[in-house]
């Protein structure tokens, strides 16, 4: 009987053990996983610091500059390049402020790149002028010509007005004169001054209404001179 109950304390003893024994492999176990999601945690840190050590362009272009030279120790946020969008070209255009009037977004425009030419259409026009000029965008068709670089210079012009079969001459001071009323006609060595009605007009050329016909030949340049005389001999 002796025996019979140490084998009992024995027995329980060993349940004991046992009990606990599970309770520290728990125990242990619970650590071990609260340091290995520890550990993932500080490899995902690193990581994400080592990603922002990557140079990602917030658009797809050319690289057109850089600021800083190969190898060098930047800070945060310091400029390192630029990087170029050559499929959002536009053409920024100077419009004297007496014609800037006449501008409106959405006319189209016809650009010179030497034998290439294309079609844009006029997207901004500038509220303010500066020196005299008023300053515009204009947007380039898509898909843009590979010819097409930053900073080239175009020649081209806005489309005002579209006009068919009319009467043109070339622009000239005589339109400041009498507020563009009036014209000299040259026939015969001599100048007559013949009352015109002008329409539109471009930087280089006047639409006539009535006044003058084709084959005429008029004084372009200042008339002040002529102090609204009716006849003027022109001399050689």
């Amino acid at each position: 009987e002796d025996a019979l109950d140490t084998a009992r304390v024995r027995l329980k003893h060993a349940q004991a053990d046992t009990q606990l024994e599970g309770e520290s492999l728990a125990f242990e176990l619970r650590n071990r996983e609260l340091e290995l999601e520890q550990q993932q945690l500080a490899v995902s840190e690193i990581e994400r610091q080592v990603d922002l050590l990557r140079v990602r362009s917030p658009l797809a272009g050319q690289i057109g500059s850089l600021a800083v030279v190969q190898k060098a120790k930047v800070g945060a946020d310091q400029p390192l390049l630029t990087v170029i969008d050559l499929s959002r070209l536009e053409v920024e255009i100077e419009v004297p402020e007496t014609l800037a009037g006449n501008l409106a977004p959405g006319m189209p425009a016809e650009l010179k790149l030497g034998n290439l030419q294309l079609e844009g259409v006029l997207r901004q026009i500038s509220p303010e002028i500066i020196a005299g000029q008023v300053r515009g965008r204009i947007a380039l068709p898509e898909p843009l010509p590979s010819e097409l670089r930053q900073n080239q210079r175009l020649s081209g012009r806005i489309l005002l007005d579209a006009r068919e079969d009319v009467l043109l001459v070339d622009r000239g001071p005589f339109l400041d004169n009498d507020g563009g009323r009036y014209a000299y006609v040259l026939a015969d060595r001599m100048a007559l001054r013949r009352p015109i009605e002008v329409g539109a007009s471009s930087i280089g050329q006047v639409e006539i209404l009535s006044g003058l016909d084709e084959g005429d030949s008029i004084i372009i340049s200042s008339t002040d001179r002529f102090a609204g005389a009716e006849k003027v001999l022109v001399s050689d």
